[in-house]
Protein backbone atom coordinates (compact mmCIF):
# COMPACT_ATOMS: atom_id res chain seq x y z
CA UNK A 1 0.00 0.00 0.00
CA UNK A 2 3.01 2.78 0.72
CA UNK A 3 3.88 2.00 -2.52
CA UNK A 4 0.47 3.20 -4.08
CA UNK A 5 0.08 5.95 -1.93
CA UNK A 6 3.69 7.54 -3.01
CA UNK A 7 2.33 7.04 -6.39
CA UNK A 8 -0.80 8.68 -5.76
CA UNK A 9 0.95 11.77 -4.12
CA UNK A 10 3.42 12.00 -7.48
CA UNK A 11 0.74 12.06 -9.43
CA UNK A 12 -1.94 14.23 -7.72
CA UNK A 13 0.89 16.67 -7.29
CA UNK A 14 1.51 16.60 -11.02
CA UNK A 15 -1.87 16.94 -11.68
CA UNK A 16 -2.02 19.90 -8.79
CA UNK A 17 -0.10 22.05 -10.74
CA UNK A 18 -1.42 21.33 -14.20
CA UNK A 19 -4.98 22.13 -13.02
CA UNK A 20 -3.90 25.04 -10.78
CA UNK A 21 -2.62 27.46 -13.91
CA UNK A 22 -4.47 28.69 -17.12
CA UNK A 23 -2.26 26.85 -19.20
CA UNK A 24 -0.47 23.45 -19.55
CA UNK A 25 2.45 22.28 -18.85
CA UNK A 26 4.52 19.26 -20.67
CA UNK A 27 5.18 17.09 -18.12
CA UNK A 28 7.16 13.77 -18.43
CA UNK A 29 5.81 10.83 -16.52
CA UNK A 30 7.73 8.05 -15.46
CA UNK A 31 4.64 6.44 -14.05
CA UNK A 32 2.87 4.11 -16.15
CA UNK A 33 -1.19 4.39 -16.15
CA UNK A 34 -0.88 7.54 -13.95
CA UNK A 35 -3.63 9.07 -12.35
CA UNK A 36 -5.03 12.53 -13.30
CA UNK A 37 -7.45 14.09 -10.72
CA UNK A 38 -8.83 17.52 -12.48
CA UNK A 39 -11.24 20.23 -10.70
CA UNK A 40 -14.69 20.41 -11.98
CA UNK A 41 -14.06 23.44 -13.47
CA UNK A 42 -11.66 22.47 -15.71
CA UNK A 43 -14.00 19.32 -16.73
CA UNK A 44 -17.02 21.95 -17.54
CA UNK A 45 -14.67 24.24 -19.23
CA UNK A 46 -11.24 22.39 -20.44
CA UNK A 47 -10.84 22.27 -24.02
CA UNK A 48 -9.13 19.52 -25.03
CA UNK A 49 -5.34 19.72 -26.98
CA UNK A 50 -3.97 17.33 -28.96
CA UNK A 51 -1.29 15.22 -27.46
CA UNK A 52 -2.56 16.04 -24.51
CA UNK A 53 -4.47 13.44 -21.91
CA UNK A 54 -5.71 16.29 -20.10
CA UNK A 55 -8.01 19.57 -21.37
CA UNK A 56 -6.36 22.91 -20.52
CA UNK A 57 -8.57 26.11 -19.91
CA UNK A 58 -8.93 29.15 -21.53
CA UNK A 59 -6.26 31.80 -20.44
CA UNK A 60 -9.07 34.35 -19.47
CA UNK A 61 -10.40 32.10 -17.08
CA UNK A 62 -9.22 32.52 -13.45
CA UNK A 63 -7.68 29.25 -11.69
CA UNK A 64 -9.63 27.32 -9.14
CA UNK A 65 -6.69 26.19 -7.30
CA UNK A 66 -7.52 22.86 -7.52
CA UNK A 67 -4.70 20.72 -5.19
CA UNK A 68 -4.19 24.04 -2.94
CA UNK A 69 -4.71 21.90 -0.13
CA UNK A 70 -4.34 18.13 0.10
CA UNK A 71 -4.71 15.15 2.87
CA UNK A 72 -4.02 11.77 1.54
CA UNK A 73 -5.57 9.38 4.02
CA UNK A 74 -6.07 5.27 4.91
CA UNK A 75 -9.35 4.89 7.26
CA UNK A 76 -8.91 3.51 10.58
CA UNK A 77 -12.50 2.17 9.76
CA UNK A 78 -11.63 -0.91 8.26
CA UNK A 79 -12.46 0.38 4.81
CA UNK A 80 -9.35 -0.91 2.40
CA UNK A 81 -9.68 2.27 0.22
CA UNK A 82 -8.09 5.26 0.28
CA UNK A 83 -8.74 8.40 0.53
CA UNK A 84 -7.89 12.12 -1.11
CA UNK A 85 -9.45 15.06 -0.10
CA UNK A 86 -8.41 18.20 -1.99
CA UNK A 87 -8.61 21.79 -1.68
CA UNK A 88 -9.79 24.08 -4.59
CA UNK A 89 -10.14 27.70 -2.57
CA UNK A 90 -10.36 29.80 -6.08
CA UNK A 91 -13.70 28.13 -6.71
CA UNK A 92 -15.99 30.25 -7.44
CA UNK A 93 -19.00 28.52 -6.62
CA UNK A 94 -18.70 24.83 -6.33
CA UNK A 95 -22.36 24.02 -7.27
CA UNK A 96 -21.91 25.99 -10.89
CA UNK A 97 -18.23 25.46 -11.70
CA UNK A 98 -19.03 27.06 -15.29
CA UNK A 99 -19.30 30.17 -13.15
CA UNK A 100 -15.72 30.53 -13.15
CA UNK A 101 -15.61 31.71 -16.42
CA UNK A 102 -17.53 34.78 -15.17
CA UNK A 103 -14.81 35.43 -12.12
CA UNK A 104 -12.19 37.35 -14.75
CA UNK A 105 -9.84 39.95 -13.50
CA UNK A 106 -11.48 43.13 -12.64
CA UNK A 107 -9.95 46.26 -14.05
CA UNK A 108 -7.60 48.94 -11.74
CA UNK A 109 -10.17 50.34 -9.81
CA UNK A 110 -12.84 47.98 -9.80
CA UNK A 111 -14.60 45.27 -7.67
CA UNK A 112 -14.39 41.62 -8.38
CA UNK A 113 -17.67 40.23 -9.40
CA UNK A 114 -17.53 37.00 -8.05
CA UNK A 115 -16.05 36.24 -4.89
CA UNK A 116 -14.39 32.93 -4.27
CA UNK A 117 -16.65 30.46 -2.41
CA UNK A 118 -13.97 27.53 -2.80
CA UNK A 119 -14.67 23.69 -2.44
CA UNK A 120 -13.31 20.66 -0.77
CA UNK A 121 -13.84 17.59 -2.63
CA UNK A 122 -13.23 13.63 -1.37
CA UNK A 123 -11.74 11.65 -4.29
CA UNK A 124 -11.81 7.36 -3.32
CA UNK A 125 -9.60 5.81 -4.47
CA UNK A 126 -9.09 1.56 -5.29
CA UNK A 127 -6.45 -0.61 -5.85
CA UNK A 128 -8.54 -1.28 -9.73
CA UNK A 129 -7.64 2.12 -10.28
CA UNK A 130 -4.07 1.36 -11.32
CA UNK A 131 -5.58 -1.76 -13.59
CA UNK A 132 -7.88 0.16 -16.34
CA UNK A 133 -5.74 2.98 -17.63
CA UNK A 134 -8.84 4.98 -18.99
CA UNK A 135 -10.26 5.00 -14.81
CA UNK A 136 -9.72 8.38 -13.39
CA UNK A 137 -10.70 9.02 -9.74
CA UNK A 138 -14.40 10.54 -9.63
CA UNK A 139 -14.57 13.10 -6.62
CA UNK A 140 -17.78 14.59 -5.17
CA UNK A 141 -18.27 17.34 -2.67
CA UNK A 142 -17.26 16.92 0.84
CA UNK A 143 -17.06 21.00 2.30
CA UNK A 144 -19.53 22.51 4.93
CA UNK A 145 -22.43 24.80 3.44
CA UNK A 146 -20.27 27.63 2.05
CA UNK A 147 -20.91 31.52 1.68
CA UNK A 148 -19.81 33.81 -0.93
CA UNK A 149 -16.14 34.58 -0.06
CA UNK A 150 -14.82 31.76 2.14
CA UNK A 151 -12.55 30.44 0.15
CA UNK A 152 -12.93 26.91 1.57
CA UNK A 153 -10.29 24.73 0.73
CA UNK A 154 -7.17 26.94 1.27
CA UNK A 155 -6.71 25.11 5.06
CA UNK A 156 -7.53 21.09 5.55
CA UNK A 157 -6.69 18.57 7.83
CA UNK A 158 -7.73 15.04 7.89
CA UNK A 159 -7.41 12.31 10.48
CA UNK A 160 -7.25 8.48 9.91
CA UNK A 161 -10.50 7.73 12.11
CA UNK A 162 -12.47 10.29 10.06
CA UNK A 163 -12.37 13.44 11.92
CA UNK A 164 -11.81 17.06 9.45
CA UNK A 165 -11.19 20.33 9.61
CA UNK A 166 -11.75 23.22 6.84
CA UNK A 167 -11.89 26.97 7.50
CA UNK A 168 -12.36 29.69 6.27
CA UNK A 169 -9.89 32.60 7.35
CA UNK A 170 -11.16 35.32 5.44
CA UNK A 171 -14.72 35.52 6.01
CA UNK A 172 -16.06 39.05 6.81
CA UNK A 173 -18.72 39.07 9.74
CA UNK A 174 -20.55 43.02 9.50
CA UNK A 175 -19.77 45.02 12.27
CA UNK A 176 -20.74 48.41 12.88
CA UNK A 177 -17.22 49.34 13.88
CA UNK A 178 -15.43 47.64 11.19
CA UNK A 179 -15.86 44.85 8.63
CA UNK A 180 -14.54 41.80 11.00
CA UNK A 181 -12.45 38.58 9.97
CA UNK A 182 -12.36 36.12 13.13
CA UNK A 183 -11.56 33.35 10.69
CA UNK A 184 -14.45 30.40 10.90
CA UNK A 185 -13.73 26.93 10.97
CA UNK A 186 -15.87 23.84 10.28
CA UNK A 187 -15.29 20.01 11.72
CA UNK A 188 -16.67 16.53 10.64
CA UNK A 189 -16.26 13.22 12.28
CA UNK A 190 -17.44 11.37 9.54
CA UNK A 191 -15.06 12.29 6.45
CA UNK A 192 -16.74 15.35 5.46
CA UNK A 193 -20.63 13.65 5.41
CA UNK A 194 -21.79 16.14 8.10
CA UNK A 195 -20.19 19.50 9.55
CA UNK A 196 -20.61 21.48 12.17
CA UNK A 197 -19.12 25.29 13.38
CA UNK A 198 -16.01 24.29 15.63
CA UNK A 199 -17.11 25.93 18.88
CA UNK A 200 -15.01 29.13 19.11
CA UNK A 201 -15.98 29.88 15.45
CA UNK A 202 -19.86 29.71 16.58
CA UNK A 203 -18.95 31.78 19.46
CA UNK A 204 -17.62 35.25 17.26
CA UNK A 205 -19.83 38.02 17.19
CA UNK A 206 -18.81 41.72 16.94
CA UNK A 207 -17.40 42.67 20.23
CA UNK A 208 -18.04 46.69 20.23
CA UNK A 209 -18.49 49.08 22.63
CA UNK A 210 -19.06 52.84 22.75
CA UNK A 211 -16.53 55.14 23.44
CA UNK A 212 -16.21 58.56 24.69
CA UNK A 213 -12.99 60.53 23.71
CA UNK A 214 -11.81 64.13 25.05
CA UNK A 215 -8.52 65.77 23.93
CA UNK A 216 -7.32 68.23 26.57
CA UNK A 217 -5.40 70.83 24.54
CA UNK A 218 -2.63 73.25 26.16
CA UNK A 219 -3.83 76.61 25.71
CA UNK A 220 -1.25 78.34 27.28
CA UNK A 221 1.39 81.02 25.95
CA UNK A 222 4.40 78.82 25.23
CA UNK A 223 1.73 77.37 22.27
CA UNK A 224 0.91 80.20 20.62
CA UNK A 225 2.46 80.25 16.84
CA UNK A 226 1.97 76.21 17.00
CA UNK A 227 -1.90 75.59 17.99
CA UNK A 228 -3.10 75.60 14.45
CA UNK A 229 -1.13 72.45 14.22
CA UNK A 230 -2.29 70.80 17.18
CA UNK A 231 -5.63 71.63 15.52
CA UNK A 232 -4.65 69.78 13.25
CA UNK A 233 -2.97 66.65 14.41
CA UNK A 234 -6.57 66.69 16.71
CA UNK A 235 -8.48 66.48 13.10
CA UNK A 236 -6.01 63.70 11.91
CA UNK A 237 -6.78 61.40 14.49
CA UNK A 238 -10.29 61.94 14.79
CA UNK A 239 -10.75 61.66 10.62
CA UNK A 240 -10.43 58.07 10.06
CA UNK A 241 -12.99 57.41 12.95
CA UNK A 242 -15.62 59.77 11.25
CA UNK A 243 -17.48 56.45 10.11
CA UNK A 244 -18.02 55.64 14.19
CA UNK A 245 -18.96 58.91 14.98
CA UNK A 246 -21.69 58.81 12.18
CA UNK A 247 -23.15 55.87 13.47
CA UNK A 248 -22.45 56.99 17.48
CA UNK A 249 -19.96 54.57 18.25
CA UNK A 250 -17.51 57.23 19.11
CA UNK A 251 -18.23 60.90 20.76
CA UNK A 252 -15.24 63.08 20.70
CA UNK A 253 -15.12 66.45 22.80
CA UNK A 254 -12.36 69.40 23.53
CA UNK A 255 -11.33 70.95 26.59
CA UNK A 256 -8.77 73.74 26.12
CA UNK A 257 -7.43 75.09 29.45
CA UNK A 258 -4.29 77.33 30.40
CA UNK A 259 -5.13 79.73 33.64
CA UNK A 260 -7.33 79.33 36.77
CA UNK A 261 -8.48 82.20 38.84
CA UNK A 262 -8.40 81.87 42.56
CA UNK A 263 -11.00 84.64 43.44
CA UNK A 264 -13.54 82.66 42.59
CA UNK A 265 -14.78 85.00 39.25
CA UNK A 266 -15.99 82.16 36.16
CA UNK A 267 -12.99 79.94 34.57
CA UNK A 268 -12.87 81.65 31.20
CA UNK A 269 -9.40 79.82 30.31
CA UNK A 270 -10.70 76.28 30.98
CA UNK A 271 -13.55 75.32 28.98
CA UNK A 272 -15.24 72.67 26.85
CA UNK A 273 -14.49 74.08 23.38
CA UNK A 274 -16.10 71.10 21.68
CA UNK A 275 -19.13 69.56 23.79
CA UNK A 276 -18.57 65.62 24.09
CA UNK A 277 -20.93 64.34 21.28
CA UNK A 278 -21.82 67.23 20.22
CA UNK A 279 -21.16 66.69 16.32
CA UNK A 280 -21.65 63.41 14.84
CA UNK A 281 -20.67 64.34 11.31
CA UNK A 282 -16.50 64.66 10.87
CA UNK A 283 -16.51 67.64 8.96
CA UNK A 284 -19.15 69.88 11.31
CA UNK A 285 -16.75 69.08 13.79
CA UNK A 286 -13.54 69.48 11.74
CA UNK A 287 -15.27 73.41 11.45
CA UNK A 288 -15.64 73.45 15.14
CA UNK A 289 -12.20 72.78 15.61
CA UNK A 290 -10.73 75.11 13.00
CA UNK A 291 -12.51 78.16 15.46
CA UNK A 292 -10.96 77.33 18.13
CA UNK A 293 -8.87 80.46 19.30
CA UNK A 294 -5.62 79.69 22.09
CA UNK A 295 -6.11 81.56 25.20
CA UNK A 296 -2.22 81.95 25.96
CA UNK A 297 -1.46 82.93 29.36
CA UNK A 298 -0.64 80.15 32.06
CA UNK A 299 -0.67 76.08 32.28
CA UNK A 300 -3.10 74.49 35.17
CA UNK A 301 -3.03 71.41 34.05
CA UNK A 302 -3.93 70.28 37.43
CA UNK A 303 -7.42 71.89 37.15
CA UNK A 304 -7.87 70.80 33.90
CA UNK A 305 -8.33 67.56 34.87
CA UNK A 306 -10.74 68.19 37.47
CA UNK A 307 -13.15 70.36 34.98
CA UNK A 308 -12.31 66.86 32.30
CA UNK A 309 -13.90 65.07 34.76
CA UNK A 310 -16.95 66.70 35.27
CA UNK A 311 -17.29 66.70 31.22
CA UNK A 312 -17.37 62.99 31.21
CA UNK A 313 -19.77 62.05 34.19
CA UNK A 314 -22.32 64.87 32.33
CA UNK A 315 -22.24 62.30 29.38
CA UNK A 316 -25.40 60.15 29.24
CA UNK A 317 -23.20 57.13 28.63
CA UNK A 318 -21.21 57.52 31.77
CA UNK A 319 -21.39 54.38 33.96
CA UNK A 320 -22.63 52.26 31.05
CA UNK A 321 -20.76 48.91 31.13
CA UNK A 322 -20.92 49.15 27.20
CA UNK A 323 -19.13 52.75 27.25
CA UNK A 324 -15.46 53.53 27.89
CA UNK A 325 -13.83 56.97 28.58
CA UNK A 326 -10.73 57.88 27.14
CA UNK A 327 -8.89 61.15 27.77
CA UNK A 328 -5.68 62.73 25.43
CA UNK A 329 -3.89 65.19 27.40
CA UNK A 330 -0.93 67.53 25.27
CA UNK A 331 1.00 69.85 27.07
CA UNK A 332 4.36 71.08 26.04
CA UNK A 333 5.31 72.04 29.42
CA UNK A 334 5.10 72.47 33.18
CA UNK A 335 2.26 73.31 34.97
CA UNK A 336 1.74 75.58 37.43
CA UNK A 337 -0.30 73.87 39.62
CA UNK A 338 1.22 70.67 39.56
CA UNK A 339 0.60 69.28 43.15
CA UNK A 340 -2.88 68.51 41.77
CA UNK A 341 -1.94 66.20 38.87
CA UNK A 342 -1.68 63.07 40.93
CA UNK A 343 -4.67 63.35 42.78
CA UNK A 344 -7.06 64.17 39.64
CA UNK A 345 -5.89 61.90 37.73
CA UNK A 346 -6.08 58.97 40.39
CA UNK A 347 -9.34 60.41 40.23
CA UNK A 348 -10.19 60.06 36.70
CA UNK A 349 -9.19 56.32 36.90
CA UNK A 350 -11.10 55.81 39.79
CA UNK A 351 -13.69 56.44 37.61
CA UNK A 352 -12.52 53.84 34.92
CA UNK A 353 -11.37 56.94 32.10
CA UNK A 354 -8.15 55.91 30.82
CA UNK A 355 -5.84 58.55 30.52
CA UNK A 356 -3.24 59.33 28.09
CA UNK A 357 -0.85 62.11 27.97
CA UNK A 358 1.33 63.86 24.88
CA UNK A 359 4.37 65.73 25.61
CA UNK A 360 6.19 68.32 23.23
CA UNK A 361 9.32 69.52 23.63
CA UNK A 362 10.37 70.26 26.95
CA UNK A 363 7.00 68.85 28.66
CA UNK A 364 7.85 67.44 32.15
CA UNK A 365 8.03 64.19 31.88
CA UNK A 366 7.12 63.25 35.85
CA UNK A 367 4.07 65.14 35.24
CA UNK A 368 3.38 62.87 32.32
CA UNK A 369 3.66 59.63 33.71
CA UNK A 370 1.20 61.01 36.71
CA UNK A 371 -1.27 62.18 34.12
CA UNK A 372 -1.00 58.83 32.50
CA UNK A 373 -0.46 56.61 35.49
CA UNK A 374 1.33 54.05 33.50
CA UNK A 375 4.63 54.56 31.07
CA UNK A 376 3.36 52.67 28.52
CA UNK A 377 0.38 55.74 27.60
CA UNK A 378 3.16 58.57 27.54
CA UNK A 379 3.80 59.57 24.03
CA UNK A 380 7.07 62.76 23.87
CA UNK A 381 7.91 64.01 21.06
CA UNK A 382 10.58 66.56 20.30
CA UNK A 383 8.46 69.46 18.63
CA UNK A 384 4.59 70.18 17.68
CA UNK A 385 5.58 69.12 13.41
CA UNK A 386 5.73 65.62 14.99
CA UNK A 387 2.54 65.08 16.31
CA UNK A 388 1.61 63.43 12.91
CA UNK A 389 3.84 60.77 14.08
CA UNK A 390 1.48 59.37 16.70
CA UNK A 391 -1.55 59.88 14.86
CA UNK A 392 -1.73 55.98 13.81
CA UNK A 393 -0.95 54.76 17.30
CA UNK A 394 -3.87 56.68 18.58
CA UNK A 395 -6.45 55.80 15.95
CA UNK A 396 -5.33 52.20 16.84
CA UNK A 397 -5.38 53.15 20.49
CA UNK A 398 -8.90 54.18 20.25
CA UNK A 399 -10.32 51.12 17.88
CA UNK A 400 -8.88 48.82 20.87
CA UNK A 401 -11.83 50.15 23.19
CA UNK A 402 -14.52 50.25 20.04
CA UNK A 403 -13.41 46.11 19.16
CA UNK A 404 -12.31 44.95 22.84
CA UNK A 405 -13.37 47.05 25.31
CA UNK A 406 -9.53 48.19 25.67
CA UNK A 407 -8.39 47.29 29.60
CA UNK A 408 -4.80 47.15 28.39
CA UNK A 409 -2.17 49.72 28.44
CA UNK A 410 -0.84 48.29 24.91
CA UNK A 411 -2.63 47.61 21.35
CA UNK A 412 -2.46 43.62 21.57
CA UNK A 413 -6.50 43.15 21.91
CA UNK A 414 -6.79 45.31 19.27
CA UNK A 415 -4.20 43.14 17.24
CA UNK A 416 -5.65 40.29 18.11
CA UNK A 417 -8.87 41.13 16.58
CA UNK A 418 -7.89 41.21 13.55
CA UNK A 419 -6.21 37.86 13.17
CA UNK A 420 -7.89 35.67 11.09
CA UNK A 421 -8.21 32.13 12.54
CA UNK A 422 -7.79 29.01 10.23
CA UNK A 423 -4.67 29.71 8.11
CA UNK A 424 -3.56 26.35 8.55
CA UNK A 425 -4.31 23.44 10.47
CA UNK A 426 -3.76 19.64 11.30
CA UNK A 427 -4.21 16.78 13.26
CA UNK A 428 -1.72 15.15 15.67
CA UNK A 429 -0.98 11.58 13.82
CA UNK A 430 -1.34 9.47 17.20
CA UNK A 431 -4.46 10.94 19.10
CA UNK A 432 -6.31 13.13 16.19
CA UNK A 433 -5.67 16.40 18.07
CA UNK A 434 -6.74 19.39 15.91
CA UNK A 435 -4.25 22.63 16.01
CA UNK A 436 -5.81 25.25 14.16
CA UNK A 437 -3.56 28.21 13.56
CA UNK A 438 -4.04 32.06 13.14
CA UNK A 439 -2.46 35.09 11.52
CA UNK A 440 -2.79 38.99 12.63
CA UNK A 441 -2.99 41.00 9.68
CA UNK A 442 -1.51 44.35 11.37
Amino acid sequence: MRKVMTILRNCFVLAAIFCSSSFGFNLDLTVRNAKFMTSPVLQNLGKSVPGSPIPQLDSNIPPSFYGYSMNVMQPSNGDINSKIFVGSPRMTDPSNPGLQKAMTKPKVGEKPKFKPTGSVNSCPVKAALFAVSSVHPTCSPAHPPPQVGDGLGASLAAAPDGQMSACSPGREQECTADKYSPGFCYTSKNYGRNWKMDPHSAKAECPEKTVDVMFVLDGSGSVEGHFDKVKDWVKNVTKLLKYQMRIGLIQIGIVQYSHWYSDGRRQKHIITEVELGRYSLYKDFAKAVNKIKIHKYTTYTGRALQKVKSDFTASERFGSSKNAQLMFLMTDGKSNDGELIKPNADALRNLGITTYAVGVGQADKKELRKIAGVRERVYSVDSFDELGSLVSDLQENILNFVLEGGGSSSTADYNFEFAQTGFSSTFDENVSVLTIGSVSLL
